[in-house]
């Protein structure tokens, strides 16, 4: 039956998920900031149908030639995009055409335009967020039930009254902690690859926990269903390719430890061998299925993806968007700039002292198996091997990379909160059991039913505090969704400036920006009649061009304003003054006030939570329609300049000649 209790909080995390990345997704509209987004959108804009689909079938196959161009007749499914695959495409774009054909809106040749598209790109991304969290209820009750419940606790009383079918309330902590992690909420609220990643990601966690179920499985099933997976996961990224190696892992497991029929050790390796060649020929089949382009235009596959791409990603070329990782230090760098404001600092802190108490109890299984003296609570181990071997090999081969963007870390963030319940599952246990000794240890001095009452009320303390935790996790959350609630602060930058800087004035920028402010529209779409003379000046190689030194002293004499669009340069260079002198000098002498310009307006949007209603005699100070904001500017850049940059505007306040300018820079 399917409306049982478990499935009723099932359906409400889902929902709350739901709610949490749905809202507000047309954030932006009619300016998108996101790169890749717009990178996607535009591929989807130049796929094309007959109307008639009678001759689609004569598209398809007309279609399966490389040197098909872009804005040929009325077919075409190449995108001319190899950065991501074609699935996530060919997706927004089929369910555009589904849309259109409820409406009964069919043109004479199907295509999608632009807004279209990137509402597409984000249904599917928020769809596959909230698919993520049931992931986690399905990964985190496979651990339960496979392995003696791994320190997941009955909390409170089970769902079911079936034994064999009993569900504790703790198995819901983990997705109702996913459902709230800030990370997945930005990634939904993006059309990228990120979430439907995550999702197969664990997907393939998931079914490799399946195949050690009590019941007997099939190799060649299990095979079958994780190459379907990993061909989608393969065909929208190719390197995606680290996700069979759970699988590989989980297959190996099964061949030398669970096999009942215990075969020779030769036949075992005969048996993993078959299995390790059908799922990678079934992955490739899948993979060119979903993204068939990939093969057929394989020259222009291959130079994007193992060229250009795979350039950036080593750091082998220099480009100005990934200069924040130059000098950084893997893994810490995640460890500072990413996780602490993708999770919260709740879920953060607690992951990690979780994912150390499991690697901790792992070794304590090994160290048994070797020296029956040691003790050790549960007795199968082998499905937290399974996540955590999962984790690390996603984890240790994307942090080593030289660009650390924090999509890379994506598909491993609901896996924290799985860590982060299985901590509080543990500190339960461990004052629970702490209770119970503190009670034997007093029982013959006192009396026996005061006695019993303190231990309740000592469960009821530990379980309001594990609720006080939950909470705090929620906030994060919650508080990110306010940068979904206000105007972008570009739009509210480039309104503050049609309303405060008068027509025609010269104002100083930087470039490589998706949108130049001003915008050229206001919140209602109504063309501005004020212009200006906005330079965007290229500081990126100012160190490296002497050209751009001069045109920079001439523009700081004429310009009245200096926007400051984002932390993109700024943050990033500052911290390498040797390597680039000059734009250090100029941005040192701008926050100083001495290159002549005041700030006079910086506009955030950081992540903002409010406590409302409290009587002022709690708190005047703190809790009386106070809004508490989480800065989030020093985090990895892609973190915040892609849906709420800082955005700064400097007034000339004192007039410096050229010659005087360039006595300033040369001090």
């Amino acid at each position: 039956m399917f409306f049982t209790k478990k499935n009723f909080v099932l359906l409400i995390i889902l929902f709350l998920a739901g709610l949490l990345r749905f809202y507000n997704l047309t954030w932006g509209f009619p300016f998108f900031f996101n790169p890749d987004e717009r990178n996607m959108a535009t591929a989807i804009t130049e796929l094309r149908l007959p109307g008639d689909l009678s001759q689609i079938p004569l598209c398809l196959i007309g279609q399966i030639s490389p040197i098909s161009s872009v804005g040929d007749g009325d077919c075409n499914l190449n995108p001319h995009f190899f950065a991501y695959g074609q699935f996530p495409l060919y997706l927004a774009f089929v369910s555009d055409q589904a849309f259109k054909l409820v409406l009964g809106s069919i043109s004479s040749v199907l295509s999608t335009n632009f807004p279209s598209a990137i509402f597409w790109l984000r249904f599917w991304s928020a769809v596959f967020s909230i698919l993520t969290v049931l992931m986690v209820y399905l990964i985190t009750r496979k651990l339960f039930t496979n392995s003696n419940s791994h320190g997941f606790p009955r909390i409170s009383s089970q769902i079911s009254t079936d034994p064999r079918k009993s569900v504790p309330l703790s198995v819901f902590i983990p997705p109702l902690l996913a459902a709230f992690t800030p990370g997945l909420i930005q990634s939904a609220h993006f059309g990228t690859t990120e979430s439907i990643l995550t999702f197969l990601f664990l997907f393939t966690i998931f079914l490799s926990l399946k195949l050690f179920d009590p019941k007997k499985h099939s190799l060649i099933k299990f095979a079958l269903l994780n190459s379907l997976v990993l061909g989608l996961a393969v065909g929208i990224k190719v390197s995606s390719i680290v996700f069979t190696a759970i699988p590989l892992f989980s297959a190996l497991f099964y061949c030398f430890e669970t096999l009942e029929q215990k075969p020779l050790y030769l036949k075992r390796i005969v048996i993993f061998l078959f299995f390790a060649i059908l799922l990678l020929f079934l992955t490739g089949l899948f993979f060119a299925v979903s993204s068939p382009y990939n093969l057929i235009d394989w020259t222009s596959f291959k130079s994007a993806v193992f060229g250009y791409e795979s350039d950036v990603a080593r750091g082998t070329i220099d480009v100005f968007y990934t200069r924040q990782f130059i000098n950084t230090t893997p893994i810490v760098f995640q460890l500072q700039k990413i996780f602490p404001y993708a999770l919260g600092w709740p879920i953060f802190i607690s992951g990690i002292l979780g994912f150390i108490w499991i690697n901790f109890q792992l070794i304590l299984d090994k160290l048994q198996r070797h020296n029956p003296s040691i003790s050790l609570r549960v007795k199968d181990n082998l499905s937290l091997w399974i996540l955590d071997f999962g984790f690390i090999f996603y984890f240790l081969p994307n942090s080593f990379l030289f660009v650390k963007w924090t999509r890379f870390m994506t598909p491993v963030l609901p896996i924290f909160s799985i860590f982060s319940a299985f901590f509080l599952f543990q500190m339960y246990n461990f004052f629970i059991n702490l209770s119970c000794l503190i009670q034997k240890s007093k029982i013959k001095n006192q009396n026996y039913n005061s006695n019993l009452k303190t231990n309740v009320r000592f469960k009821f303390l530990v379980v309001v505090l594990s609720f006080e935790f939950c909470v705090l996790s929620f906030i994060p959350g919650i508080a990110y969704l306010s940068i979904y609630s206000n105007p972008d602060t570009r739009i509210q930058a480039s309104e503050w400036i049609y309303e405060n800087i008068p027509t025609y004035d010269e104002i100083l920028s930087e470039t490589a920006n998706v949108y130049d402010l001003p915008l050229p529209t206001t919140e209602n779409l109504e063309p501005r009649t004020k212009n200006y003379n906005v330079i965007p000046f290229n500081f990126y190689d100012l160190d490296e061009n002497p050209e751009l030194f001069d045109q920079l002293i001439n523009n700081l004499t004429k310009s009245d304003y200096i926007l400051v669009p984002s932390r993109r340069i700024f943050a990033n260079y500052l911290r390498l003054p040797e390597k680039y002198p000059l734009v250090n000098k100029y941005y040192n002498l701008l926050f100083s006030g001495k290159l002549g310009f005041e700030e006079v307006k910086k506009i955030s949007s950081f992540s903002q939570f409010s406590i409302f209603n409290f009587p002022s005699k709690i708190s005047d100070e703190i809790l009386q329609g106070k809004q508490f904001s989480i800065p989030d500017e020093s985090a990895e850049e892609t973190w915040s300049v892609f849906d709420h940059p800082v955005v700064r505007i400097y007034k000339k306040s004192k007039s410096f000649t050229k010659y005087e300018y360039e006595f300033l820079f040369k001090q």
